[in-house]
C-alpha cells in the first residue's frame, strides 16, 4: 500500500521530496520534505483512491540531531493507516529549523495536537490559529520532551523535585542515563580518534 501512495504523491505533486521507508523494526512510513507537507496532506485526504480522511495523531521526537514529526492518518474506506514523517534538522540549523506549516485548516484534530508538539518540543506551526502552550503553563521555561531540557528546581515557589517525592528515583535514573550517554559519546569519539591515527 505504501508504494502505491508514494507513486500517487510523485504523480500529482511536482518535484516533491518523498521516499518510502521500511525499517527492519517498526512500521513502514513515508518521509517527505517539509515544504510539501500541506500539498501531500491535502492529496492524502482528497484523492478518492487514497481517502485518508482521519488524522489520528501528530507527535514529535527529538532524535538528538533532528526533530521528527509523525502524522498518523487512517482511511476507513480502505481500512488502512499511513504514517507520514518530516525530519527537521535541529539543533544544527537552530530554532528557525523548527518551523512547520499547520494542517489545522485541513483537519480540525490537528489544532490541539500541533499545540502539544509546540509545547513539548518547541515546534512552531506556521499559520496555526491559536499556537500556545497546551499542557504546561504559559510562563513555563523550555520544552520538556527535548533532549537538552533541564527542569528548573522551582516553579512559582513550588519545588519540582522534592527529596520525599516519589519520582525522585526517576530523576536520579534520568541523570544516570544522561551520564551514560555522555560516556558512550566520549568513548565513540576516542575510538574514532584512535582509528584516524592508524
Amino acid at each position: 500500500m505504501l508504494d502505491k501512495v508514494v507513486s500517487k504523491i510523485g504523480e500529482k505533486i511536482k518535484d516533491v521530496d518523498c521516499q518510502l521507508s521500511t525499517p527492519e523494526v517498526g512500521d513502514g512510513h513515508i518521509l517527505i520534505g517539509v515544504k510539501h507537507l500541506v500539498e501531500v496532506v491535502r492529496l492524502l485526504c482528497e484523492d478518492i483512491d487514497l481517502s485518508f480522511r482521519t488524522l489520528q495523531l501528530i507527535t514529535g521526537t527529538d532524535r538528538g540531531e533532528s526533530v521528527e514529526i509523525s502524522y498518523l492518518f487512517t482511511s476507513f474506506k480502505f481500512k488502512h493507516d499511513l504514517i507520514l514523517k518530516i525530519v527537521l534538522p535541529w539543533p544544527a540549523e537552530g530554532e528557525e529549523a523548527l518551523m512547520v506549516p499547520t494542517i489545522s485548516h485541513l483537519f480540525k484534530a490537528a489544532d490541539w495536537q500541533e499545540r502539544e508538539c509546540f509545547d513539548m518540543l518547541g515546534v512552531k506551526f506556521k499559520n496555526h490559529p491559536d499556537l500556545r502552550r497546551l499542557l504546561c503553563p504559559d510562563d513555563w521555561t523550555g520544552h520538556p520532551l527535548r533532549r537538552d531540557y533541564q527542569a528548573e528546581a522551582k516553579y512559582n515557589g513550588i519545588e519540582i523535585y522534592p527529596e520525599n517525592k516519589s519520582n525522585a528515583e526517576d530523576a536520579s535514573f534520568a541523570a544516570r542515563q544522561r551520564e551514560a550517554e555522555k560516556a558512550a559519546k566520549a568513548k565513540a569519539a576516542a575510538e574514532a580518534a584512535a582509528a584516524e591515527k592508524k
